[in-house]
């Protein structure tokens, strides 16, 4: 509902978008504390079922299971995830420096930027197939 009349109201596209994001996430917000809380069982229930990574504290406690399990998969996965990151960014900054020479730099700088993402990959790889953090672990992934 807010969409069109952004549309005719409003000319600069960053203005919009900042008004819808603060539109669904206030609505979402006021569900969250109009609707009633969820059965502690049926929580329970999902937290054994899924194991999520984050701040399941007390549903954890509710289950019977390690209290800090969840907030040490988000701590994992977070790690694993910059990894990730810092290895994808090395390799294609090093394919586009070596794609793209510029005049003075050396050669070995981008070669050393491939070489370091590609060490890389096999670590993060590992941290998310791990049972300790169950990341990805669910078998999607050969």
């Amino acid at each position: 509902m807010t969409a069109p009349i952004l549309l005719v109201t409003t000319d600069a596209e960053w203005i919009r978008l900042g008004i819808m994001a603060l539109t669904t996430t206030t609505a979402a917000v006021l569900v969250t504390f109009v609707t009633p809380r969820t059965d502690e069982r049926v929580l329970a229930a999902f937290y054994l079922r899924v194991q999520p990574p984050g701040f399941w504290r007390g549903t954890a406690r509710t289950a019977r299971t390690e209290p800090g399990a969840a907030l040490e998969r988000l701590r994992h996965g977070l790690i694993a995830a910059l990894t990730c990151a810092v290895s994808l960014f090395l390799t294609l900054y090093g394919c586009g420096a070596m794609l793209v020479r510029s005049p003075g730099r050396p050669a070995l700088v981008p070669i050393a930027a491939v070489l370091a993402g590609l060490a890389l990959t096999p670590l993060w790889w590992r941290m998310l197939r791990s049972e300790n953090g169950r990341g990805l672990d669910t078998g999607t992934i050969a």
